[in-house]
């Protein structure tokens, strides 16, 4: 399954265990991708993060496919070219949540080559979107 199909099916107030079979084996953009939940204190999904550092990894590319799949899924993004913390963001308003997907190269302070940081997340609480300026890896 696409990745953004997959975390369009996570909904507020599912359960831990729900959440969590949704959330096995993720990918962004083809890499498998690390995944934090937030859960209130009587453990149901409130937001849902997805991350993938890479070496040597380029934002242009894997945020395109990324995109290109969200697109496929949602339509157009709600808004584009956004810079957050740096990164590139896009955002898609969905009926019960706001899905942001933002992509940061990261340049090695020892010289050697870069670094990849892509994220999405779902947020069931659009005014509160967490934020993910410094990621959640």
């Amino acid at each position: 399954m696409q990745s953004i199909a997959l975390l369009t099916r996570l909904s507020h107030g599912m359960t831990r265990a729900e959440a969590e079979a949704l959330g096995q084996n993720l990918t962004l953009s083809g890499y498998p991708a690390k995944v934090t939940y937030w859960f209130s204190s009587d453990q149901k999904l409130e937001n849902f993060g997805a991350s993938v550092v890479r070496r040597e990894a380029r934002c242009a590319t894997a945020f395109k496919g990324l995109h290109d799949e969200a697109v496929s899924v949602l339509g157009s993004p709600t808004s584009t070219n956004r810079e957050v913390g740096g990164k590139q963001c896009e955002d898609w308003t969905l009926s019960d949540s706001v899905l942001r997907i933002c992509c940061r190269q990261i340049a090695p302070s020892d010289g050697g080559t870069g670094w990849m940081l892509l994220m999405a997340i779902k947020s069931f609480s659009p005014h509160k979107m967490i934020d993910i300026t410094n990621g959640f890896h």
